[in-house]
């Protein structure tokens, strides 16, 4: 019976109607019959045989065959375990009475179940119901006889016979209580549905003497449900009886009828029923003769009918806006109306009885309401009444206005005019003086001079001129004078305020009773009242206001006028007026407060309690009775909804029921059980409310942080609420009658469910990733002092088949858990239910004829599993392919989106067994990807944006070799079909005139789709066209620079930008175009300003840019990149403004976005330089000097070392050309970089390499007009140049790039060495003593190749084996490395020797004035055993030459290399000879020295020009192997200056 009800009610997302309309009709037995179905055992039935099966059928009193099929539907639907458990327990006879008890339960709820069933289907037959149709067709086919009717009458006769099974040792008394319970609420359901079939059917007077032969028969033990009973038959009867259509009927059965009538006259809860039989043959043409209906009024009247029908409409089954009251009202409506329309209601009965049951029916039917207002008739009588004696029944007329506008604001505006204009005002006549009145003949009174009725607080506002009239009643004046309410209640609250001000003492009863009445209707109306008369709402604002402090203090004995003052202002509350609200309540000390600031209160427990902390712990406690407390959580809740920002309220407050009120919601002392769910829905609400505000909001963020982290539990009652579990909350709901009652308990305690698993929910998804569980969330995962885990009462929730969206948010508080919980199992927290639950899963995924919500919400628990649960989602598709199977069906028949997102999911995180089973299904891609081929392009966004990614993810994992042919035919499809998504993509995105509630997340994934597959067809894919990319590529860059135009910068712009860039690189060659496109991007991001992007867009642009630079091909002439320039400038110079200011604000991240995006612009700006060849922009925007202040600020704060080395780059590539270095001279270098690069040489080697190298090349280009500012550098530097020369004994390879820049720098110093020498000749000896030190350490690594194992991490061997070794790449470019080295120091040190030519000719060569960089030494080079600085040798140059020869002679030698080598052998030989003739020149040294030197140079050189000569040689003898044997060094080095050495060593060392 449940799941028809759960299909029947369609409560969360409803079946197709297809799919229910077949089902309806199938279950049409039960239906139509009832608790008929139910076939009840016969009285002298026996125990035949001993089965559980028979002792069931007996305690229950059911017959044979039902009691199987009620013990089947058990194990089917109810029992959660597995059908050999249950054959087991039916075999445990230890278990029966346990289990028999339950089974009586569940037999109960089969019956009233059904019966809400029938109920339902006949309420919504005639309604706005999606299923009204299928319901309206089903009474058509099978109640064309009425046969509904007469089963209900039948099972209405049938339950008033019944008799409860006799107690036994079968039958326990609870078993028989709970039969009584049952019983009761059966007959309560069938005549509910009677209720609502005559409202489609007219009942006849044969019915209704059937039903009132039912009525007065029911047995006390029902306790008081009984009452309850008799209103409803009452109630049903009256409704029977004002049919105008049954009336000759009624004359024809009239004297059973009375008969019967007078059977139940003593019963006073039948009153009503008399007395509408009584009008009803009272208003008739022509009565019946001889009737009783005379008697039976009076008889009504003396049982004081209108209390019973006050107390009908009060009953609690009538409770809530359900349309079983508003039938019941309306027929108790049509009695009063009639009633008060045909006689004088004060001789029936007391005005307190009749302006009772007006409320009562005004409250429950919204007709009543609506005809209340029509003049002279009905129910108006009791309000002109009422009002003729305002204000002296002032609490009367509220209590009437209140009831009146209960339904809708158009009664409420309506309340609201009415009493703003009241006709008469009445007081006793005492209150005016004699002297005041004058008497007339005709008994009316006329008054001599304007009286003012409040004068005695000092209101002037309520007055009675001078000439009214009035009439005298009794004690009292009625003046005819127009009065308003609102002055009146003004009036009362200052005399309130005025009676407080002489003490409490002071203080009236009724005054008090005035006000509180006022207040409550305010409470009411306040809204109305502040739009249609703000003055009005403004004055009583202040004046509540006041009442809070006047009686604040005095709280203990006045909290309900406390409560219903903060009630009020809750109501009062707006957005304009919370921050002046609260202040003023602030300066009360009623609420709590804080000394502290936020967040510093966040930990500590300084909440000042104020008035509302100790009524709460001194009255309310005790009592068990919470107003105050109520009225002060829903003032908080006002204040949310009014985003209030004044923290002094906001944080004490929230702060106060999050410790004070939330934790003790269920352990605190109830006066009854509506006050229990009144203070647990309140707080409920209020903290959903305050975690429904924006994620920014302090206040907000605090609380969530409390609840997810304090050890105090404060979430704790949350928690246990929300996993009060399903069968408390079917429990609770069976005991309530009308379920479509929103007030009664069982649906109250559903809702409270339902608030405290949404809340949990959003507390889940609101805390951050966090390498640790937060104490709620360890509570959630641990069990439970009973042993069950939450999870598991969370997952039992999808048995609950009233109100699906329970289980849909226990679904979601899963997906939740699953998606946090990267160490805690679900599946183990599931425990022994994990195959229930799973079956259950499953179970619900097969069938047509579940909720769609339910199973959506299913395949998004199971889709976030796979990634988080591997466990939980190996228990569901492990054993069998049901999962899969049922996947599948959903997937490609239902076209759920939720079954391709977990599709998606099983290729991204690439689930080998799932993927296999789906690709082995036939005809799976034609039918998955067949959106993608229709000519429809409309689709929902999501569902293509999955399809891309799953076909990406397929070619990407397949790499296109291993295709599955039905896939390969879809993508042989889709290349004609790509434009066309390509034109709803970019059309898809928003646009500035976007409506704000557009789907971005869906917009963002489409996007990303479309860009990885796109990307994998291109690699994998077959062949697209040309014209199909280039189209592609140029919409896609068009729309990128159209949305750039617009302003619009929506996050979806970085997306686009990154397809723009992937499609860029798919091309792989930059054309025309292309270059073209981005130029006028780049100009549209310049004006715009780069920064105002966002980031992800700058960064995918510049990138771009760059990427086309370097894809560009030969025939794009500078002329195409030359309009980069300024806007490209632009973008740099926008990014450097705002450097400085984020790289202070964000110490601590030193790789931001700012740093990167800038210095991605400054790399754009280098690769753009070679081409442009512009300077014009650059200067014109002062880039170069904010480059330059930039790298100061960088070294000065020592953070955004990225930009500071990216833009020396830039600097470096202006220097290149003549006209950049020659502006870069003007900006004085030497004043801005070179001082603070000096500090950094050890901190960022880059960055001061790049500082040499900058310096290195203007002087290269400038000479003469840089020298001064490269000295200068010299000089500032020569102690870290010198350091860096020297660490070249044990270098690293940072030490070796470094050294070969400053060798570099030194070099071209040299060639100015006279000036050098004049101007700092200081600096110029130590730095050329070091650099010689650095050369003799380069020869030194070069020759002993063991030497450079430190520097690789590597080992070497020396000597042969080395040498015919082929070295690794890494192992040559290190020697390349210390070649470079040594060449450019050689070639420095040769710029200090006088020219060759000039040496060997004695050309006017001053010998003396000539330095001797060598010393006469001929030992090899070698770094052990090495002062600090040593010097270089002959020897030293003698085996650099000799090793660079040697190596020289080996084939296949890099061209770089050879021609490192090739400088090397130069240099080192010039400056040898250079050095040995000075020394055969030099006058100083004696004949002997000299010819010493001749000869082992003699010897050396000697050896080395016969090595030279013999490889010439054998390079001539042995053509045929050329490309075998060595190159001839001939070859290499420029053979006149190898003639010339072998001249000199002849010619002077021979």
């Amino acid at each position: 019976m449940k799941t028809l009800w759960s299909i029947l009610s369609g409560t969360n997302q409803p079946s197709s109607l297809d799919v229910v309309g077949p089902f309806v009709e199938g279950a049409k037995d039960w239906l139509i019959s009832g608790l008929q179905h139910f076939r009840t055992r016969g009285e002298d039935s026996s125990l035949a045989t001993n089965t559980f099966s028979t002792i069931l059928g007996h305690a229950i009193q059911l017959k044979a065959e039902d009691t199987s099929e009620l013990l089947d539907s058990y194990r089917k639907n109810e029992y959660r375990g597995t059908a050999d458990q249950f054959e087991s327990l039916l075999k445990n006879k230890h278990i029966h009475p346990g289990l028999l008890a339950e089974l009586c339960q569940f037999y109960q709820k089969e019956r009233l179940y059904l019966l809400h069933c029938i109920e339902f289907l006949i309420k919504k037959a005639h309604n706005t119901h999606p299923y009204s149709n299928i319901f309206e067709g089903f009474l058509e086919a099978y109640n064309s006889k009425g046969e509904l009717k007469k089963s209900l009458l039948t099972q209405l006769k049938m339950l008033s016979k019944s008799n409860p099974p006799q107690q036994s040792g079968l039958v326990t008394p609870a078993m028989i209580k709970l039969w009584w319970s049952s019983h009761s609420q059966e007959i309560l359901l069938v005549l509910q549905c009677l209720m609502h079939y005559s409202e489609i059917h007219s009942l006849d007077a044969e019915d209704f003497l059937e039903i009132l032969s039912t009525c007065g028969k029911l047995s006390c033990d029902m306790e008081e449900s009984f009452h309850s009973v008799w209103h409803m038959q009452a109630a049903l009867l009256v409704k029977v009886v004002q049919s105008k259509d049954n009336f000759q009927a009624f004359r024809l059965k009239n004297t059973a009828i009375e008969e019967e009538l007078e059977r139940i006259s003593n019963i006073a809860e039948y009153s009503p029923l008399l007395l509408a039989w009584m009008l009803n043959h009272y208003t008739s043409e022509t009565p019946i003769s001889g009737s009783k209906f005379q008697q039976f009024g009076e008889k009504a009247i003396e049982q004081r009918a209108l209390k019973i029908i006050a107390d009908i409409g009060n009953d609690t089954i009538f409770q809530g806006e359900s349309t079983l009251r508003e039938t019941v009202c309306r027929t108790l409506n049509n009695l009063l109306t009639v009633l008060v329309s045909s006689f004088d209601t004060e001789r029936l009965a007391s005005q307190a009885d009749l302006r009772s049951a007006t409320c009562s029916v005004l409250r429950g039917s919204s007709r009543a309401a609506e005809n209340f207002w029509t003049p002279d008739q009905g129910l108006n009588f009791v309000w002109s009444e009422t009002v003729s004696q305002f204000p002296l029944e002032m609490v009367a007329l509220l209590e009437l206005s209140k009831a009146a506008a209960h339904y809708s604001n158009e009664n409420k505006i309506k309340i609201f005019r009415e009493i703003q204009e009241l006709p008469s005002f009445m007081e006793p006549i005492e209150n005016i003086p004699d002297s005041s009145l004058k008497w007339t003949t005709a008994g009316v009174v006329v008054l001599l001079q304007t009286h003012y009725p409040y004068k005695n607080v000092g209101c002037k506002e309520v007055l009675l001129p001078r000439g009214a009239m009035g009439s005298v009643d009794g004690k009292y004046i009625r003046w005819q004078v127009k009065v308003n309410f609102y002055e009146v209640a003004l009036n009362e609250i200052q005399m309130l305020l005025q009676q407080a001000s002489f003490g409490l003492s002071a203080v009236k009863f009724d005054t008090i009773t005035r006000v509180q009445q006022v207040l409550s209707f305010l409470e009411l109306i306040f809204p109305q009242l502040d739009n249609l008369a703000p003055i009005y709402a403004g004055k009583f604002r202040q004046l509540i206001l006041s009442l809070v402090e006047r009686f604040g203090p005095l709280s203990i004995a006045t909290h309900e006028l406390l409560a219903n003052s903060l009630k009020c202002l809750a109501a009062a509350v707006t957005k304009s007026n919370a921050s002046d609200v609260a202040g003023k309540l602030f300066s009360t000390s009623v609420l709590p407060s804080v000394d502290r600031q936020l967040p510093s209160v966040v930990t500590g427990s300084e909440i000042l309690p104020g008035v509302i902390g100790t009524v709460l712990a001194g009255v309310e406690c005790s009592q068990g009775y919470y107003p105050l407390t109520a009225a002060f959580v829903k003032l908080t809740s006002a204040f949310i909804q009014a985003d209030l920002a004044d923290e002094r309220v906001a944080v004490p407050c929230n702060l106060f029921i999050l410790r004070e009120v939330l934790p003790f919601l269920l352990t605190r002392q109830y006066v009854s059980l509506g006050q229990r769910d009144l203070m647990i829905g309140i707080s409920l609400n209020w903290l959903h409310l305050l975690l429904q505000t924006d994620s920014s909001n302090q206040v907000r963020q605090m609380c969530a942080r409390i609840l997810l982290d304090s050890p105090r539990g404060e979430a704790e009652s949350v928690v246990t609420i929300a996993a009060f579990g399903s069968a408390l909350a079917e429990m609770q709901l069976i005991k309530q009658t009308d379920w479509e009652d929103r007030e009664g308990h069982g649906q109250v305690l559903l809702r409270h469910i339902r608030l405290s698993l949404s809340i949990l929910n959003v507390l889940l998804n609101d805390r951050e990733a966090a390498g640790r569980m937060s104490p709620l969330e360890t509570l959630l995962s641990s069990p439970s002092s009973a042993g069950q885990h939450f999870t598991t009462v969370l997952a039992h929730y999808i048995f609950y088949r009233f109100d699906l969206r329970l289980a849909t948010l226990a679904l979601k508080v899963l997906k939740s858990c699953a998606n946090r919980w990267k160490n805690v199992s679900l599946l183990a927290c599931l425990g022994h239910d994990a195959s229930l639950i799973r079956n259950t899963w499953l179970d619900s995924l097969e069938s047509n004829l579940e909720d769609a919500g339910l199973i959506r919400n299913i395949l998004r628990l199971m889709t976030d599993s796979v990634a988080s649960q591997p466990g939980l989602m190996h228990m569901l598709v492990n054993g069998d392919d049901r999962c899969f199977r049922a996947v599948t069906r959903l997937l490609l028949e239902s076209k759920e989106l939720e079954a391709l997102e977990l599709v998606h999911q099983f290729w991204f995180q690439r689930c080998s067994p799932a993927i296999e089973y789906f690709k082995e299904q036939p005809n799976f891609w034609p039918q998955l990807c067949l959106p993608l081929l229709t000519s429809d392009k409309d689709p929902e966004l999501k569902r293509i944006a999955l399809l891309f990614q799953i076909l990406a993810i397929e070619l990407y994992n397949t790499c296109g070799k291993k295709v599955n042919a039905e896939l390969q035919t879809v993508l042989n499809q889709l290349p004609s079909h790509l434009t066309d998504w390509s034109d709803l993509v970019l059309n898809s995105l928003p646009s500035s005139s976007s409506p704000a509630g557009k789907d971005k997340t869906s917009l963002d994934f489409l996007l990303s789709g479309w860009s990885d597959f796109l990307v994998m067809l291109a690699h994998y894919g077959p062949a697209t066209e040309v014209g199909t990319r280039a189209k592609i590529s140029t919409d896609v860059l068009e729309s990128l620079i159209g949305r750039a135009e617009s302003g619009h910068h929506s996050p979806l712009l970085g997306k686009l930008a990154e397809l723009n860039w992937m499609l860029q690189l798919v091309e792989k060659k930059s054309n025309s175009q292309m270059l073209s496109g981005l130029g006028r991007l780049l100009v549209v991001v310049a004006e715009k300003e780069l920064t105002s992007f966002p980031a992800r867009f700058q960064v995918a642009v510049l990138t771009s840019a760059v990427s086309a630079l370097r894809l560009r091909s030969e025939t794009d002439t500078d002329k195409k990149i030359s309009t980069w320039m300024r806007p490209v400038s632009l973008c740099v110079q926008s990014c450097l403004i705002q450097l400085p200011k984020l790289l202070l604000t964000e110490i601590n991240n030193p790789n931001s976005r700012a740093t990167c995006i800038t210095a991605l612009c400054l790399s754009l700006l280098t690769e753009l330089l070679p081409a442009a060849q512009d300077l014009s922009a650059m200067q014109e925007t002062f880039l170069l000097q904010s480059l330059i202040s930039t790298i100061q600020f960088c070294i000065h704060h020592r953070r955004g070392w990225e930009v500071a080395e990216t833009a020396l780059a830039v600097l470096l590539a202006v220097a290149r050309t003549d006209t950049g270095s020659a502006v870069l001279t003007q900006l004085q270098l030497d004043q801005t970089l070179w001082l603070p690069l000096e500090a950094i040489y050890e901190a960022q080697p880059t960055v001061y390499r790049l500082g040499l190298q900058l310096c290195t090349t203007v002087l290269g280009r400038q000479r003469h007009f840089f020298l001064e500012q490269a000295l200068t550098l010299a000089g500032v530097h020569q102690q870290p140049i010198t350091n860096i020369l020297l660490k070249l004994r044990h270098p690293s390879k940072d030490d070796l790039l470094l050294a070969i820049d400053v060798m570099a720098l030194l070099r071209q110093l040299s060639v100015f060495q006279q000036t050098w020498r004049l101007q700092h000749s200081g600096s110029m000896q130590g730095v050329l003593q070091a650099a010689s030190s650095a050369v003799y350490y380069g020869i030194a690594h070069l020759i002993r190749a063991g030497s450079l194992s430190p520097i690789m991490g590597t080992s070497f061997v020396d000597g042969k084996d080395s040498e015919a070794t082929q070295p690794s790449p890494a192992v040559m470019e290190l020697q390349s490395q210390l070649l470079e080295l040594v060449s450019q120091g050689l070639a420095m040190l040769n710029c200090y020797n006088p020219p060759l030519a000039a040496l060997l000719t004695e050309d006017g060569i001053d010998v003396a004035k000539w330095e001797r960089h060598l010393s006469p030494s001929f030992s090899t080079p070698s770094l052990d055993h090495l002062e600090a600085s040593p010097s270089l040798s002959f020897g030293t140059l003698n085996a650099v030459a000799s090793h660079t020869l040697r190596i020289l002679s080996k084939p296949d030698q890099q061209p770089n290399q050879r021609n490192h080598l090739t400088m090397v052998l130069e240099q080192s030989l010039s400056l040898l000879l250079s050095q040995a003739l000075l020394y055969i020149l030099d006058p100083r040294l004696c004949a002997q020295e000299k010819q010493l030197l001749k000869r082992e140079l003699g010897a050396e050189l000697g050896s080395f020009v016969e090595s030279i000569r013999r490889q010439a040689q054998r390079g001539l003898r042995s053509p045929a192997v050329a490309s075998t044997t060595p190159r001839p060094v001939s070859s290499t080095v420029h053979q006149s200056f190898l003639k010339l050495v072998g001249h000199i060593v002849q010619r002077i060392f021979k």
